[in-house]
């Protein structure tokens, strides 16, 4: 009983390390405005803790088995990238071992997850979401005075205030005259409990992938409530990319039986030969627009030379955050890059409905991102949520294969 009892606590503990990883930055935006200002050491400090809280409750409670060799392997490729950056460079690139930390841990956790606590985590992660949504969108001084998103960053991320930023918000969600816009919202770009507005862009892909994965299976009411949430943040975040892959997972939904076993592998096909096409052909496209997005991040990656693929891109990093793909091969090598990429494509063995849906989703969500954006995939805030619901449905499928 005792035993039963202490198993049932660390669940609790994981599960609130799981919740917290998607929602500290407010806590910590709340600290700032209300009580002290916060530091990045402190950012950092509680991101550790929640990794380092999570790996001691994992193995305190279970071990690596057979089925967990593939996110061992992921790590080692890490590792053996940092090796090869730091004989390369002589500098100690601790990000890639960050990045991918963050994926490993939370993809052990959602193995390890019971189908309740993953419909609980989405549910009550939602609900915050929407509620500091609403509270944005229709009292947005009272957000900004929770918040204060620009002097949280200007404390912890050294991003200065933009001048012209009078209202308090992060300064890229204020967007510019020309920048698209589905004209609903006059605002800015809305942020809720991300702070920055590429973060619930993220998060609203994600809860994408989870409802076109279980969508047969939720009860009505919390169906539509997803439903009128991904398009509230997709309307008055006015985002592309959540926009794009919200209404294509809804297209998917109503073909969901006939999605082909594996036809994620043809994603990261599509987008690459897609980037370089454009970056051959339009190469003087500039600007926010898709071509202008893609151009600068292809030709970036185009512009990689042999070297920066074996530990030496990181000496060029800060040129590549709008790259998504030159700087996943810059801050990782090629080893690392090409055990991330395999990791993606081949993680989920597609036994089942919800996992064909669910490495489809996952590809598109990764790789349609990496066309335009260098590190926000990684970002634990919404990353969390992603590989729990990834980890999750690679055991499920485990079990049904073992049985």
């Amino acid at each position: 009983m005792h035993e039963i009892d202490t198993e049932k606590n660390i669940q609790k503990v994981i599960f609130s390390l799981a919740l917290l990883a998607v929602t500290y930055n407010a806590f910590l935006a709340l600290i700032n405005s209300i009580f002290t200002q916060v530091s990045n050491g402190l950012v950092v400090f509680t991101e550790v803790t929640i990794l380092g809280g999570c790996l001691i409750c994992f193995f305190y409670q279970n071990k690596l088995l057979e089925k967990d060799k593939y996110v061992f392997f992921l790590f080692l490729s890490i590792i053996f990238s940092f090796i090869l950056t730091l004989i390369s460079t002589q500098i100690v690139f601790l990000d890639g071992i960050r990045n991918f930390l963050i994926i490993c841990v939370f993809f052990l956790i959602g193995c390890r997850f019971s189908v309740d606590a993953l419909r609980k985590l989405f549910l009550i992660s939602s609900i915050i979401v929407a509620s500091i949504l609403i509270i944005e969108i229709t009292m947005l001084d009272v957000y900004v005075k929770l918040f204060e998103p620009a002097r949280y960053y200007q404390n912890t991320r050294n991003i200065d205030t933009f001048e012209f930023d009078t209202i308090g918000v992060f300064g890229n969600a204020l967007g510019f005259d020309g920048r698209f816009t589905y004209g609903i919202f006059d605002g800015p770009r809305t942020s809720s409990i991300f702070l920055e507005q590429v973060g619930l862009a993220n998060f609203c892909s994600v809860l994408g992938i989870y409802l076109l994965v279980f969508m047969p299976i939720l009860e009505k009411k919390i169906k539509m409530f997803y439903i009128c949430l991904i398009v509230l943040i997709c309307v008055s975040n006015e985002t592309r990319i959540g926009g794009t892959l919200a209404a294509s997972f809804f297209i998917i939904s109503y073909f969901r039986a006939k999605i082909p076993y594996f036809s994620n592998i043809t994603v990261p096909i599509l987008t690459i030969f897609s980037g370089f096409f454009i970056a051959s052909f339009y190469s003087e496209a500039v600007g926010d627009g898709l071509l202008g997005r893609v151009n600068l991040g292809f030709g970036h990656f185009m512009d990689i030379e042999f070297l920066g693929y074996f530990g030496r891109g990181i000496l060029k990093l800060n040129q590549l955050w709008d790259s998504g793909y030159g700087y996943l091969f810059s801050s990782s090598t090629i080893v690392g890059a090409i055990a991330f990429i395999s990791f993606i494509l081949f993680i989920i063995k597609q036994t089942t409905r919800a996992g064909v849906l669910c490495a489809l989703g996952l590809s598109m969500y990764i790789f349609i991102n990496l066309m335009v954006g260098g590190n926000a995939i990684y970002s634990i805030k919404t990353a969390t949520l992603l590989w729990v619901l990834v980890g999750f449905i690679y055991n499920s499928e485990i079990k049904k294969i073992g049985t």
